[in-house]
Parts: C-alpha cells; sequence; structure tokens
C-alpha cells in the first residue's frame, strides 16, 4: 500500500506518522526556518516534480538519505531574481517621478492659471504663467504673449512669486548696461559694415573708372590726375611761328616738343616728316621749341618738314607737363588728349587705325 506524505511543521507526515524528517525528500525545498534535511510548508502535499504524492513503503523502512546536491535543481537564489529585478524597477520609477514632481514644483509659477491679471492699466484674460524671473513674469493670455514686471502686480502676487524690489533693481541696472554695451556693439558692427560697403562701392567705381580709362587703341594710360589724356590740350600759343603757321581744325595734331641741341630729338625728326606726309589731309604735324630762333636755324640738321612754333617763355610746355625731350601729344579733331609721352609709341600702323576709327 502506497503512504501519502505531507509536510507538517518542517516534519515528513506519512498517514499521519512523522517519518524521517531528517531525511531529504525528492522535490522538498527546505525552508528558510526549517533544518536542511527537513521540508516546507508551501505547499499542502510534498509532491515530485510531476505533482503527484511521494510512495513511502508500507512496512515502515525509513526513505533513503539523498544529496543535497539533487535536492533542489533550481536555486532559491536564482527563484528570487525576477522579483529584485521587479523591485529595482520600481524603485528607479519612483526616483524619476520624485524628481519629474519635484521640477515641476520648483518654481512657485508652474502651471499657475489665472481668470484675470491685471498690470497696471492693462488687463489680461485667461492666463498661463509660463515662467518668472527677478523683474519679469512671463505668460499666455487670450491674445497671445507677453511678458509683464512684477514690480507692477499687486503685492499678493508679487509675494506668490518671492519679488524683492531691491533685487530687481539691480537686476534691471544689470540688464539696461548689458543693454547698453549690445547696443553699441550693434551701432559699432553698422558702422563698420556701412564703411566696407563703401569701401566695396570706392573699389568698384575705380575699377569701372579704370576701364574706362583704357582700351585695345589705347597708346598710354593715365595713372595721375596730373595727366593729360583725356583731357582738353592746352592752346598752342606760339611768339613765333617757323614756316607758315598750320590749320588745325577738325585734324589730328601731333605736337612735338624738342630741343635743338638734343640728339634724340633730332634723331626723330626724319619720323616725324614721315608722318606728316603719309597722312596730309588728317594729321597736322607741330614742332615746339623754347630754344630761339637762331638756334634753331644754326642746326646742322635733319631739315625739319613741318611748323615749328617759339614758346621762349615754355609756357606750352609747362600746361602740358613736359620734363624731357622728345616728348608729344597727340591730340584729336574735338580737342582731346589722345596720347602724351615719347614718341617712339606712335607709329604709322597705329596712327593708321586712330585716324580710320576717328573718321567712322
Amino acid at each position: 500500500m502506497v503512504r501519502n506524505c505531507r509536510c507538517v511543521s518542517g516534519d515528513v507526515v506519512c498517514n499521519g506518522s512523522v517519518r524521517a524528517a531528517d531525511y531529504n525528500v525528492i522535490g522538498v525545498r527546505p525552508s528558510s526556518g526549517a533544518a536542511s534535511t527537513g521540508c516546507s510548508d508551501a505547499s499542502d502535499s510534498i509532491g515530485a516534480r510531476s505533482g503527484s504524492d511521494i510512495a513511502a513503503p508500507e512496512d515502515g523502512r525509513t526513505l533513503p538519505r539523498r544529496s543535497p546536491a539533487v535536492a533542489d535543481p533550481v536555486p532559491s537564489f536564482l527563484e528570487k531574481t525576477p522579483q529584485l529585478k521587479h523591485n529595482h524597477a520600481m524603485r528607479l520609477r519612483f526616483f524619476v517621478l520624485g524628481g519629474l514632481l519635484l521640477f515641476s514644483f520648483a518654481s512657485p509659477a508652474a502651471h499657475l492659471k489665472l481668470d484675470v491679471l491685471k498690470v497696471g492699466p492693462k488687463t489680461y484674460r485667461n492666463v498661463t504663467v509660463l515662467g518668472v524671473n527677478a523683474t519679469d513674469l512671463y505668460v499666455t493670455h487670450a491674445h497671445g504673449i507677453a511678458n509683464v514686471k512684477l514690480k507692477y502686480l499687486d503685492a499678493k502676487l508679487q509675494k506668490q512669486f518671492h519679488y524683492d524690489a531691491q533685487a530687481a533693481a539691480e537686476a534691471e541696472r544689470q540688464q539696461e548696461q548689458e543693454d547698453s554695451t549690445y547696443q553699441r556693439s550693434v551701432e559699432s558692427n553698422l558702422v563698420a559694415q556701412a564703411q566696407r560697403v563703401a569701401l566695396a562701392a570706392q573699389k568698384i567705381a575705380l575699377a569701372a573708372q579704370k576701364a574706362a580709362a583704357t582700351s585695345e587703341d589705347s597708346l598710354a594710360d593715365p595713372v595721375s590726375d596730373q595727366s593729360l589724356l583725356g583731357k582738353p590740350a592746352p592752346a598752342i600759343e606760339a611768339d613765333k611761328w617757323l614756316g607758315q603757321k598750320p590749320m588745325l581744325k577738325e585734324k589730328f595734331v601731333l605736337i612735338a616738343f624738342w630741343a635743338p641741341w638734343s640728339i634724340p630729338c633730332r634723331n626723330w625728326i626724319p619720323e616725324l616728316n614721315a608722318l606728316q606726309k603719309k597722312f596730309p589731309d588728317k594729321l597736322v604735324v607741330v614742332g615746339v621749341t623754347g630754344e630761339s630762333e637762331e638756334d634753331v636755324e644754326e642746326m646742322a640738321g635733319p631739315r625739319m618738314e613741318f611748323a615749328c612754333a617759339i614758346d621762349s617763355q615754355a609756357k606750352l610746355s609747362a600746361a602740358a607737363g613736359v620734363t624731357s625731350v622728345p616728348c608729344v601729344l597727340l591730340v584729336d579733331a574735338k580737342g582731346i588728349v589722345r596720347y602724351q609721352g615719347h614718341p617712339a609709341a606712335i607709329d604709322e600702323k597705329k596712327l593708321q587705325s586712330l585716324l580710320a576709327k576717328a573718321s567712322e
């Protein structure tokens, strides 16, 4: 016959009799208060892993002793792990929730709603307070968002928001200083920006001016305001003409400043003679010297084949800014100086191009 065994107060009881309390039973886990070989009162009946009762011999023989190593294949501390994890998660959630509550109620303005808020002569309705500092209250209202000065609130609200008049005055003073510093910085930046814009405009204008002063047809370009390039030529006033006074109207005029004693000047006379012969209807070559008529006539050669003006006071050369000879001015039919400098820049090909474009 099979006896049914149960756990009673830590002892194994089979059919009402206490049996082998100091022996382990398969599937029996000792309780914290029982001996290591006892049983647990966690369940009314002591069952094996399958849940069936433990069978004991009918003749009353004692149950064999079993090794503690196989008494419970699942250690009790592992069975408690999920419970520990659950408790830890619950504590973490309470900690986070508490932090959020503390943060929410740290400001006296949190979640404060007012039906009406009077600030001096103004009245705001349906007000929600967003935040507060030493001087201002930040709110939304029925018509938008605003900030109002705490010093204009009634005493009750000032007390609620811990208004300190002295601290507010100091904060406003510091804010005024910061605003003033910022305003000066903005003004300084605006001035600097305006200066940069003006400088850029000047550079653009200067670049445009330089671009307009030069072209493929230019024989030279001005680099000084004292240059006559692009300006009306000075009038030719002579003390005396050697030869017949030329007709200059509606023609190009090549004014050659020279001196009879200068070898470079004498070397260029044949070139000037050739240009006068090449373009007799469009060009007039005029020599200008500050030397006397006698000095010119005593020059051994070469012979000049164009008109020459005696300018004993050197008025024309001074007006033209001549500092060395030979030097020429090429004046177009409108009386504007097109070239000023050494005659080497004036050759037949370039002069032909200038005369052709002028007649177009």
